[in-house]
């Protein structure tokens, strides 16, 4: 394919005669020739094709295109290298080096999902003894265990729903409806003196290991999640 004319050009062209021949090859080669003038999409609309291949413009004409695409027989040079065909189901069965471009984010979205899938929430199951009385030692979250035979989200947030009745976690509200901040409160700062269950201070060392405030946001938060898992 040859721009013989660009569409940028700024002046005026009068006439335009452009040829293309192979070496060593007489006469008319080319299987089919395309001529593409005036405005995009237009083809033949100024200029013409002669019969021994040449190609020229009609009437004068001001940035337009002037492309001519050629078509020839691939015998026609005997220098040319064989026609490759590529099977695109052997490239999605066994990738090659040549497949790797398409392999690669593949494999990474792959690779991704699993990482999410084994990083995913999961219910703690523990051999639970059925009781008919309520130990002292027992949680509320404990008491969904007994229940339903599996540690979950719910009681989990009943244990730390807990841990603010005693007075040893503050829930504040913000100004965005959508975030709180849970904040850590100091032993003297509380007139509430209860002593914590073992659990119960597992927990609120879990969820405050880094500092005195967790802020709650979003769907996912990862100080819940790894004091959830712990």
């Amino acid at each position: 394919i040859w721009n013989v004319t660009g569409n940028k050009w700024p002046f005026e062209i009068y006439k335009t005669r452009f040829s293309l021949q192979i070496s060593n090859i007489a006469g008319n080669p080319f299987s089919e020739i395309d001529l593409f003038t005036g405005e995009e999409g237009d083809t033949y609309r100024n200029g013409r094709i002669l019969e021994d291949g040449r190609i020229e413009s009609r009437d004068p004409f001001y940035r337009e295109d002037f492309t001519v695409l050629y078509r020839w027989p691939h015998a026609l040079l005997s220098n040319a290298p064989a026609l490759q065909t590529t099977n695109i189901f052997s490239h999605l069965l066994l990738p090659s080096t040549s497949s790797l471009l398409i392999w690669f984010p593949c494999l990474l979205m792959v690779c991704g999902w699993l990482y999410l899938w084994k990083r995913r929430p999961q219910f703690t199951p523990v051999d639970v003894i059925e009781t008919d009385v309520i130990p002292p030692d027992y949680t509320p979250g404990m008491l969904r265990l007994d229940a339903k035979l599996v540690y979950d989200d719910k009681g989990f947030c009943a244990d730390i729903v807990n841990l603010i009745v005693k007075g040893k976690i503050h829930l504040e509200d913000q100004y965005d409806k959508n975030q709180q901040i849970l904040i850590r409160v100091n032993e003297g700062a509380t007139r509430n003196n209860a002593v914590l269950l073992p659990a119960e201070q597992l927990l609120l060392e879990a969820l405050f290991r880094k500092g005195d405030k967790v802020v709650l946001t979003g769907r996912r938060n990862r100080v819940l999640r790894r004091a959830f898992l712990r």
